[in-house]
């Protein structure tokens, strides 16, 4: 590594393949229970879906996020870790944010 953070960044970016970097830094038991909460979502709804209102997804990282505050690690209606779950709507936000800045992008 360098002393520039961004050359850094930039080069752990563009020199992985897609997904590489998920595998390498965060341990495979994590990657486990965040694939487990996302087949969860698969057989509740048929795909990833970031179409609903923000309010939804931040009211849904919310709730997870209290129980598992309150001590609850697993959610006892379907049996997720309520922090994968968190992981989960994260990343349908992020989608959002995405894909409201490709559509308010300018043309040209």
């Amino acid at each position: 590594m360098t002393n520039s953070p961004k050359r850094d960044l930039h080069v752990l970016m563009n020199g992985s393949c897609p997904g590489e970097l998920w595998r390498r830094m965060v341990p495979e038991s994590v990657r486990h229970h965040v694939d487990h909460a996302l087949a969860i979502g698969a057989t509740k709804h048929s795909k990833w879906s970031s179409a609903k209102a923000k309010a939804y997804y931040v009211a849904a990282l919310h709730r997870h996020l209290d129980k598992w505050e309150a001590g609850e690690l697993i959610d006892s209606d379907d049996g997720q870790r309520h922090l994968a779950a968190v992981i989960i709507r994260c990343a349908q936000l992020i989608d959002k944010d995405i894909r409201k800045e490709e559509t308010h992008k300018p043309k040209g």
